[in-house]
């Protein structure tokens, strides 16, 4: 606590304070933001600031800024007693002005709630929007993924949330969910369990901290509506004896009639979801690509082949059941068949191109440098493909209305909503980055997201764009022959032809000659993304091609593929 700053000798509890008397200069908001970081500062087994000795300098300072912090530990942090005792002797000595702003830290009356989900990938965003004593408004949300993450949590005094709200209830595949505010609350504290249960936070991720820092100001926010609320039954966690009925309910359905050893494989679904997090009907991409880990690494060989078929069907089931819609249902189902499949099976060549790589068992090598370098000659033979039979495309200019379009995809990324929140992937790249780059390479960043065949999960493309910064469960199940195949067939069409999954997967398996089997795959995938091409401006509200996805196609897969078309 007594510890030198570098500069000027000064100790970090006086440029604490200095930055307190600064913010009691700003507005109601920054007040709060500043209280939450010193309570987020005092929390915690091992904080940076210890509370004791914060209060005691607080007392020696009685002014403005020592009762800001007293205040803030007293609500939002952990040592209520002491911080109030604190506040109250020095109070007297303090501005009424300033005293009168600081009694008001953090009190706001909350009027809605609301909630959006995306059912691709069991994340909920809770919005809360309160009155401030003096009338003005504030909004404070959290983010939860109900999945492998926990739960994580920001705020903002300028989210849209009316925004947020009139968007999400003009779309068909996001859940739009008005919330009481005990329910609210509710929301709030099953989130506070999840973080502490189930999120790994990273001390050294900038958005981590930031979310640390937030948290006890939003937590606050919520506090102040109503208990009693209870979760929606898709959020609570299931009980064991809930668990085996809904066992018994998917053995007894049509869903699971016909399949082989269905009685105990489901189990092994089941029991998974619930090992996990507790909910084994939410079932998405990502469950399923930890699922298929799982099923690898820990059932042992040939389980993931035996597990696929009963995992398509729960998924299927439990989709209809939480009344999922059919383009969420078909993004778990494709990314069942592709994280399920057999670890030796070699991805499908649909394409006779010379170089292509290796064939037959050999393609999944223990020398993973000699699997590296084929599957660089593949991409590279894939774009050499996508430019020759597209030749009289390059250098065409990007077609008129990409502007609106780039501004709709940096919107929704921004907001988080579903589709964008796909093409964005776990990690979105922040506002900045976003309105830094030009709007031909948002394009054609948002279009490579749909298609990008091999997404490094790790990158988090925050300094800038970058095709293989965005994961994507569906995009893996197409080899990149078999997007070029495509690409290249509607392109030659041009605008205007019809981009429905059966016909994507029509013009795929006439090209391949694969088998039923095959097409029922090849089309989940495409109907899965359907969606994402006309939010990347590829097809327009009926499924058909633009002219800017004429421009944009090919450039996006080269891209992909690391390389350039024009």
């Amino acid at each position: 606590m007594a510890q030198r700053d570098k500069q000027g000798g000064r100790t970090a509890t006086q440029n604490l304070f200095e930055d307190a008397a600064q913010t009691l200069d700003t507005d109601a908001s920054e007040i709060d933001q500043f209280a939450s970081s010193v309570a987020a500062m005092t929390e915690g087994p091992d904080p940076v600031l210890s509370p004791a000795s914060l209060l005691k300098a607080c007392e020696r300072s009685a002014d403005g800024a020592g009762l800001l912090m007293a205040r803030a530990v007293e609500r939002l942090g952990p040592s209520t007693k002491r911080a109030t005792d604190v506040a109250r002797r020095i109070e007297a000595a303090v501005d009424p002005d300033q005293r009168a702003l600081i009694d008001n830290l953090g009190t706001i009356e909350p009027y809605r709630a609301f909630a959006v989900t995306d059912p691709h990938h069991d994340t909920s965003t809770v919005y809360l929007q309160g009155r401030r004593p003096g009338g003005e408004t504030v909004s404070a949300h959290f983010f939860c993924e109900t999945g492998f993450s926990g739960a994580a949590t920001s705020f903002d005094p300028d989210a849209p949330a009316d925004r947020i709200h009139e968007k999400a209830s003009a779309h068909p595949d996001v859940l739009l969910e008005e919330l009481s505010l005990p329910v609210a609350r509710a929301w709030l504290e099953h989130a506070l369990v999840m973080r502490e249960e189930a999120y790994d936070a990273d001390p050294d991720d900038e958005d981590d901290k930031l979310a640390a820092e937030r948290l006890p100001i939003v937590v606050h926010y919520f506090r102040q509506c109503p208990t009693g609320g209870l979760l929606p039954e898709r959020e609570r966690p299931t009980t064991d004896g809930e668990a085996t009925e809904l066992l018994r309910q998917f053995l007894t359905s049509s869903f699971a009639a016909g399949l082989d050893e269905v009685d105990g494989l489901a189990k092994v679904v089941v029991d998974f979801g619930m090992a996990v997090n507790r909910r084994p009907l939410w079932w998405s991409p990502t469950t399923v690509e930890i699922f298929g880990q799982y099923a690898h690494l820990v059932l042992g060989p040939g389980q993931a082949e035996r597990l696929r078929p009963v995992t398509r069907a729960w998924a299927q089931w439990a989709g209809h059941r939480l009344e999922k819609s059919s383009e969420a249902i078909a993004a778990t189902v494709a990314a069942v068949d592709h994280h399920l499949q057999p670890v030796g099976d070699q991805p499908s060549d649909v394409l006779v191109l010379p170089g292509v790589g290796p064939t037959g068992s050999d393609w999944f090598d223990d020398d993973d440098d000699e699997f590296e370098a084929a599957w660089t000659a593949h991409e590279a033979n894939v774009a050499l493909f996508v430019r020759a039979g597209l030749e009289e495309y390059q250098g065409a200019p990007a077609p008129a209305g990409i502007a609106e379009v780039a501004s709709a995809i940096r919107e929704g990324v921004r907001d988080r909503m579903w589709p964008h929140s796909t093409l964005a992937g776990s990690n979105p790249p922040t506002a900045a980055v976003l309105d830094d780059t030009t709007d031909s390479d948002v394009v054609l960043w948002a279009v490579a997201a749909t298609i990008d065949p091999d997404p490094d999960l790790d990158q988090v493309g925050e300094e800038e764009l970058t095709d293989d910064s965005h994961p994507r469960a569906l995009a893996g199940a197409l080899d990149p022959a078999d997007w070029a195949t495509v690409i290249v067939e509607v392109v030659r069409t041009g605008p205007g032809m019809f981009c429905g999954s059966e016909q994507l997967t029509g013009i795929l398996m006439a090209a391949t000659e694969g088998g039923e089997d095959d097409g029922d795959l090849i089309e989940a995938a495409f109907e899965g993304n359907r969606l994402l091409w006309r939010a990347a401006g590829v097809t327009d509200a009926g499924d058909r091609l633009t002219e800017l996805g004429v421009w944009a196609l090919p450039r996006a897969i080269c891209r992909a593929l690391g390389t350039e078309f024009d």
